[in-house]
């Protein structure tokens, strides 16, 4: 379950007649909760059944800055690339059980443990595609629409409290958006 939210404040700039850049700055807010359970069982000559469960629950805000590039075609149609750089304080609630299970009357728990850490949460976002866009109303409105790839890649997301090590989250995939200009 993965939830983010953003509120940034921009300005395109046009650098020549097909090529525009927009420099942002703002807030993101962001959270989301991870969960997996895994079971196996030994092929020994005294078979053992493990159940194993994880969750990390995770929140934070913080700030984002990036620039957002078109390359235009003509007056509606454009190629874009984005850059985003986010920086969150955040909180991250982890916990992780092991049970073993070859007995289903008498379950033996090996490990329960759970940990909240605190911390700086950094993420890369990388986007590219195709736009189209029109204004109205004297320029002072737009629409546009747009679809393209995004990848993020949340830097030492994942943590654990049976580890002090951390691994990276990466999150892509289509990216469909309308956007309504004021």
């Amino acid at each position: 379950q993965y939830n983010l939210v953003n509120l940034d404040l921009g300005r395109n700039y046009f650098i020549s007649e097909n090529l525009t850049l927009r420099p942002f700055f703002g807030l993101s807010g962001a959270w989301d909760k991870t969960s997996s359970l895994v079971h196996y069982t030994t092929t020994d000559e005294a078979p053992v059944s493990l159940s194993q469960s994880y969750t990390q629950r995770y929140y934070g805000v913080g700030y984002r800055t990036g620039m957002n590039t078109a390359w235009c075609f003509d007056e509606n149609f454009s190629i874009y690339g984005d850059l985003t750089l986010m920086n969150l304080w955040s909180r991250y609630k982890a916990s992780a059980q092991e049970t073993d299970v070859t007995d289903p009357l008498l379950p033996d728990v090996n490990y329960n443990t759970q940990g909240v850490q605190y911390g700086l949460q950094y993420v890369v976002d990388i986007q590219m595609g195709i736009r189209w866009a029109m204004r109205f109303n004297d320029d002072t409105m737009g629409f546009g629409l747009q679809a393209g790839w995004d990848q993020q890649v949340w830097i030492n997301h994942v943590q654990s409290p049976v580890s002090t090590s951390a691994s990276n989250l990466s999150i892509q995939g289509l990216d469909i958006r309308a956007r309504f200009d004021f």
